[in-house]
């Protein structure tokens, strides 16, 4: 189970940054080590796992994006140092690399 769930953070944080790159006109963003995970940004959200330390896993899809995506949500693992960065525009972005 714990295999699953890391390819599937690692398939869902490429998608993060190339979404993040296509994005980056409208929100000024494009790196590749972090994606936005703002719940605001987010809907169709579904609880689906949690991770070796206890943080949920959802399934959900951007409002821009219907693409299904995988990953935490930036407002509960802001707990975690380092791992949520707030960009000028006001949404948060998570390093996944901290969060597993």
């Amino acid at each position: 189970a714990n295999a699953q769930y890391n390819a599937a953070l690692d398939a869902t944080n490429a998608k993060n940054a190339a979404s993040g790159n296509m994005m980056s006109g409208l929100f000024g963003l494009g790196t590749a080590a972090i994606g936005l995970s703002d719940a605001r940004l987010k809907e169709n959200i579904v609880p689906i796992a949690q991770t070796p330390g206890g943080n949920r896993v959802y399934s959900y899809n951007f409002l821009w994006d219907k693409t299904p995506q995988i990953g935490v949500m930036a407002q509960e693992v802001e707990h975690i140092p380092g791992a949520v960065i707030e960009h000028p525009s006001g949404y948060k972005m998570v390093d996944y690399s901290k969060v597993t």
